[in-house]
Order: C-alpha cells, then structure tokens, then sequence
C-alpha cells in the first residue's frame, strides 16, 4: 500500500506514483494535500489531530487511516 504525500505540489509526480503503483498492484490508499498545519503542529510538539484536526491535511490522513483500518480488518 502506498499513501501519497503532498500530492498537490507535483501533480505529475503525483500521477507518476499512482502509475506506478498500478503497475505493480500496489493500493493507493489515498492522498495527502500541502497544508502548513502540518508544520505548525511539528514546531508546537504535536500531532496534526491534536493541532488542528480540522485542517484538510488532517481530513485527508483520518480517512486514510480508516481505510487502512478496512484493508488489515483490524
């Protein structure tokens, strides 16, 4: 399984892996945007669900982890 991030920096390389990650059956778990909450969470210590669990970058990493859930039925 692969999680793509950062995704909407380099669209093309975004594609590339995706590619890629067909081209070996390797599941794309899903994508994760740019979102500065990220690096705020890091310089205040924390998680990006403890810093801002609204942001979209948190969204994103939420419903992968869902998924990811599913996938390993655990």
């Amino acid at each position: 399984m692969v999680c793509i991030n950062k995704f909407d920096l380099n669209p093309d390389e975004g594609e590339a892996i995706e590619a890629f990650a067909k081209q070996r059956n390797i599941k794309v778990m899903g994508r994760i945007p740019f979102d500065p909450a990220f690096t705020q969470a890091m310089v205040h210590g924390k998680t990006i669900v403890e810093f801002d669990g609204r942001s979209k970058g948190c969204e994103a990493v939420k419903n992968i982890w869902e998924d990811l859930v599913k996938e390993l039925e655990i």
